[in-house]
């Protein structure tokens, strides 16, 4: 399924229609055809897209698939310095890269579930020190 034909059927799906897409992208109704007729985008198009449609960017490209049953040599669109690409992708390379991504968002995770729990025992320390320091003076005004 091409690019285009993606974003028709998310347009459908949301009961939206091309010329409101096109105002909530700040696009003329004729720049957006122009784009969905020569299935040729920008990536920051497809970002705002996948914003609106609440999906995630590589969903365009998962949705390219030949017809032919083959599913070795898929016909995917990958993103390189700020261009669509149209190239020819194993899926396991398709799949190397969303693990990839995965493995990113999870190293992400891990870094800040540390921070918060170095905050845990920072915070921790300081309420054991006040609860000594408080008990210490309950005890002299004994």
């Amino acid at each position: 399924m091409s690019i285009n034909q993606t974003i028709k059927r998310l347009i459908a799906q949301n009961k939206s229609s091309v010329k409101e897409l096109s105002s909530q992208l700040g696009l003329s109704d004729e720049g957006l055809a122009k784009m969905l007729t020569r299935d040729d985008y920008k990536v920051s198009i497809l970002r705002e897209i996948s914003k609106i449609y609440n999906v995630d960017i590589i969903y365009f490209f998962t949705q390219n698939n030949y017809q032919d049953g083959n599913s070795t040599n898929k016909k995917n669109t990958y993103i390189q310095d700020s261009q669509v690409i149209t190239g020819y992708v194993s899926e396991s390379e398709v799949a190397y890269n969303t693990q990839n991504n995965e493995v990113e968002i999870l190293r992400e995770k891990i870094k800040n579930l540390e921070e918060i729990s170095q905050v845990y025992k920072e915070t921790m320390n300081f309420l054991k020190s006040e609860n000594q320091r408080l008990q210490k003076e309950l005890i002299r005004k004994q």
